[in-house]
């Protein structure tokens, strides 16, 4: 009951802070003009809410208390919010000058505005007063600059694209291959300070951490046993795709067996170190805190050399695959950022500040 009522408190208090900054039943105000583009409120709380939301799928509430880019998350989310906003209407403003005709799928486009309400939630948009066609018009421009966008083609430079490749893999390309391919049998206790968030680590703050590692440590030297004491404290449900663990690119495909180049390369010398069946003190890594119980040192085989190098040469296809898009898909930000600087920008500051707190409230955030 007290959870209920706290989200209804809470819901009513965002309720009264868009009535007062929309002064009553006056008229949408702009918050962004992008050239003869415009973005009202409505739309700008949206797209806030939905960036909100994006954030929150990716480290939960604790993103919260995270730092991006050097910036409190909520403040990070806003600009990005924005930044979206901006980047949108620069596409749609260069559509209607040079006139081209896009076509819009409106089942599609009915079925995304459908489930954007579930995910915001009917009675929330009620409340800020926006209605169903307000949120089609919403996805029906992102759709807009979705087609405009695929319009846009850029080729990436080819000799650059094998600069990127030869300078990524230049390390495994000249390693000691029966050093690399050296394997440890471990299991682990693996306690983060942070979560991905779009491929970026973000460090947490204040998350007790260290703390909790070293109460594993505590139990585990208080005489229980390593399974009791991961099963309570290990954060990581598959060793095999923790980050500690992967970091070189040619990986073991064994379990919890680890070649001893794909290990974080501070952990290579301290993990082969410990006699089999001895566990570890605490351990730093770049992700969070450590414990590793060794289970034993496998044997190389007699194809390591030449599953080293099929191995490496398959991720180095995937690699240049990937820098590709990414040149492409820097090329196409290039050209929105040249449309950009041509155009006139106004940000309504006031307005988007009254934005940024109601969304404030909503996800509870002061």
């Amino acid at each position: 009951m007290v959870s209920w009522m706290r989200g209804r408190v809470k819901r009513f208090v965002a309720w009264l802070l868009l009535l007062t900054s929309l002064g009553g039943c006056s008229a949408p105000e702009v918050v962004v003009t992008v050239a003869n583009e415009t973005v009202y409120e409505q739309q700008a709380m949206l797209y806030l809410a939905l960036t909100l939301q994006a954030y929150e799928e990716q480290a939960g509430k604790e993103i919260w208390n995270m730092r991006i880019g050097g910036m409190d998350a909520f403040d990070a989310a806003c600009e990005a919010a924005l930044e979206s906003m901006i980047r949108n209407k620069t596409v749609l403003s260069r559509r209607h000058s040079t006139q081209t005709t896009l076509i819009s799928n409106q089942e599609e486009i009915e079925q995304a505005a459908s489930n954007l309400r579930d995910r915001i939630g009917a009675e929330t948009l009620d409340e800020w007063g926006i209605t169903q066609e307000q949120v089609i018009a919403c996805i029906e421009e992102d759709y807009r600059v979705y087609q405009a966008l695929q319009q846009i083609s850029y080729l990436p430079d080819t000799d650059e694209i094998e600069e990127r490749v030869d300078e990524y893999f230049v390390w495994y390309d000249h390693v000691d291959v029966d050093e690399y391919m050296e394997r440890i049998w471990l299991d682990a206790i693996i306690v983060y300070t942070g979560q991905f968030m779009d491929g970026e680590w973000i460090q947490a703050t204040g998350n007790g951490a260290y703390e909790k590692a070293e109460e594993a440590m505590a139990a585990l030297e208080a005489g229980a046993s390593f399974d009791e004491v991961k099963q309570q404290y290990n954060e990581e449900e598959n060793l095999a795709t923790a980050p500690c663990f992967t970091a070189g690119v040619v990986q073991s495909q064994s379990g919890n067996i680890f070649y001893k180049g794909q290990l974080e390369r501070d952990l290579w010398e301290e993990l082969f170190r410990i006699p089999v069946g001895q566990t570890s003190d605490v351990l730093t890594t770049e992700y969070g805190y450590l414990i590793v119980r060794v289970i034993g040192f496998p044997g190389a085989e007699e194809n390591d050399r030449v599953l080293y190098q099929r191995k490496l040469e398959e991720v180095r296809e995937e690699y240049r695959q990937q820098i590709s898009q990414e040149m492409i898909q820097e090329g196409l930000e290039s050209t929105i950022d040249q449309w950009r600087q041509e155009l006139s920008v106004t940000v309504h500051m006031e307005k988007w500040q009254q934005i940024m707190e109601i969304m404030q409230h909503w996800i509870g955030v002061e």
